[in-house]
C-alpha cells in the first residue's frame, strides 16, 4: 500500500491494515523506512502533517511507534506517557488529531514488561508526581486481582497490562464528548493492541469488549 503526497484520508480499516503491514515487516527484519528523506521533510514542513492514525504509547525507550510500525515522518500522530495511561493532557491531544486531522483510527497500546504497570503491580513505593501516573493505573491492576485472585507475579502483570490498555480506552471515551460522538457516528474507531518487546509483533487487540456499555455509561 503506497502513500504518497497529498491524498483522501484513510478508512479506520485501512489504517489498520497500513500499520499492520508496517509491523510485519519490522518483525520480519525488512523495514523499508518509508518517507523519511528530506523531500519528506519538506513536504510536512510547507503542506502540514496528515497522519492516518494516533497512537497512544507508553513513553517505554523500547517502544519506538513509528519504528515498529516501519511509519515514516507525518504518518502517525504518537501521543507517549509512562503506562500508556489516558489523562487530560493525552486526551486533549486525541482529540485535536481526530478532529482537526480527519485521523479515523486511534490506537491505546501497551507493551510486555511495562515497568509503569509492573510498579503498581507490585506495590512499589512512587513519590512525587508518579503518584498521579499510579492512580491511573491501580483500577486497572485492582480489577485484575479481583477477577483472577490466583494470578501472581509476572501472570499478574502481563493481564494488569492489558486490562489497562482497555481502562485508558475508558478514560478516553469517558472524558471525552466529542470523541464519544465520533465513535457513536462510525468515522472514528478506537482500539486497543499490545506490543511484544521480544518479538516485535504487535496484536491487534480490537475494539473494547464492552464498548456499547462503556458508550453507553455516558451522557451524549
Amino acid at each position: 500500500m503506497a502513500r504518497k503526497g497529498v491524498e483522501e484520508p484513510m478508512t479506520a480499516d485501512q489504517a489498520r491494515e497500513f500499520l499492520r503491514k508496517g509491523n510485519a515487516r519490522f518483525v520480519a527484519g525488512w523495514p523499508e523506512h518509508p518517507r523519511a528523506d528530506a523531500d519528506q521533510r519538506r513536504r510536512t514542513a510547507d503542506q502540514g502533517q496528515r497522519p492516518f492514525a494516533a497512537v497512544v504509547s507508553c513513553s517505554d525507550s523500547r517502544v519506538p511507534v513509528e519504528i515498529l510500525f516501519d511509519c515514516g515522518i507525518g504518518d502517525v500522530f504518537v501521543v507517549r506517557v509512562a503506562g500508556n495511561v489516558c489523562d487530560i493532557n493525552e486526551i486533549a491531544a486525541v482529540e485535536y488529531v481526530v478532529e482537526h486531522l480527519s485521523v479515523a483510527l486511534v490506537v491505546v497500546m501497551g507493551h510486555s514488561r511495562c515497568g509503569a504497570i509492573t510498579a503498581v503491580a507490585n506495590g512499589a513505593v512512587l513519590h512525587g508526581n508518579t503518584l498521579f501516573l499510579r492512580d491511573k493505573i491501580v483500577p486497572a491492576a485492582n480489577a485484575v486481582r479481583k477477577e483472577q485472585p490466583h494470578l501472581q507475579g509476572e501472570a499478574l502483570i502481563e493481564e494488569a497490562i492489558k486490562a489497562n490498555i482497555w481502562k485508558g480506552i475508558e478514560d478516553l471515551l469517558g472524558s471525552s464528548l466529542d470523541i464519544r460522538q465520533l465513535v457513536r457516528a462510525s468515522p472514528l474507531s478506537v482500539e486497543g493492541a499490545y506490543y511484544d518487546l521480544v518479538s516485535g509483533k504487535v496484536d491487534w487487540l480490537g475494539r473494547h469488549p464492552r464498548m456499547s456499555e462503556v458508550l453507553d455509561g455516558y451522557s451524549r
